[in-house]
């Protein structure tokens, strides 16, 4: 062999060599490229499947406790079926309405009672006051009576020593007595003749025990001293000392009389000094 033909080889062997190279290199860059792209993608796999094993975890962490809620609510012996539930419930409404219906009846029945109470203070404090009134009225009557009374004694009192003796014989002179009525200015009172002449007729003429009275005595005893006194001013006695005697009578007695028979006894008093 000689020397051209071994340059000829060796440019051959050269050029296919480099040839060869070129193609490596070029598949190379493929795979390096499909690699790569592998290489990507399974991160983003690794990533996309992390975070599905994060929730995954976290959905079983809820199963478990839904599985723990289940396994007790399963096991527990109070707990019943959907269906008795329902009709537990529906009891449970009626219930309700019934109890309801309780609260609204108590509460009508305390608004009713509330105006009965206040009704009721109402006329308890309208009764306060009329009793007030007539208590105060009564008051002033007998405060008015009382004065009127204290008037009459004293116009008694003036008169009395005056014309005490006027109805009364004189040893000395033969002037025959004449009565109250007849005289002059003082016509209008009643003369009262000296109490130990009228003391034993003030209860001869009254015909009612003297004991302790009853409210139908009374009638009786104003009826006999109204007789005893007409007869005691026919017979020209006055009947203002009778009244007088009858009243210190009374006291001396003891006060049997009680007090409808002493207003008897001043009703009558007022109707012989009005006479």
């Amino acid at each position: 062999m000689n020397e051209l033909s071994l340059l000829d080889y060796a440019i051959l062997r050269f050029e296919f060599t480099t040839k060869q190279n070129h193609t490596e290199r070029g598949r190379y860059a493929f795979e390096k490229d499909a690699n790569t792209s592998k290489q990507q993608h399974v991160k983003d796999t690794m990533e996309s499947l992390r975070s599905q094993l994060v929730s995954a975890r976290e959905t079983l962490a809820v199963r478990k406790r839904y599985d723990e809620l289940t396994e007790k609510i399963t096991s527990s012996k109070m707990l019943k079926p959907r269906d008795e539930q329902a009709v537990a419930h529906a009891k449970l409404d009626e219930e309700i309405g019934e109890l309801e219906h309780e609260v609204q009846t108590a509460q009508n029945v305390w608004e009713e009672r509330r105006k009965q109470f206040i009704r009721i203070h109402d006329e308890a404090r309208e009764m306060l006051r009329l009793i007030k009134d007539e208590k105060e009225e009564a008051e002033r009557k007998e405060g008015m009576m009382k004065d009127g009374d204290e008037d009459g004694e004293g116009e008694g009192s003036t008169s009395r020593g005056d014309v005490s003796h006027v109805g009364t014989p004189r040893p000395d002179g033969g002037m025959t007595p004449i009565h109250v009525s007849q005289g002059g200015d003082d016509s209008q009172k009643l003369k009262v003749p000296p109490q130990d002449r009228l003391k034993p007729l003030s209860r001869a003429s009254s015909t009612a025990p003297s004991t302790a009275p009853t409210s139908t005595a009374a009638p009786s005893i104003s009826k006999s001293r109204n007789a005893g006194d007409a007869e005691m001013v026919d017979s020209g006695a006055v009947s203002g000392d009778a009244n007088a005697d009858d009243d210190s009578s009374g006291i001396e007695e003891g006060e049997d009389l009680e007090d409808g028979e002493d207003d008897g006894d001043e009703r009558h008093t007022t109707r012989m000094d009005e006479s």
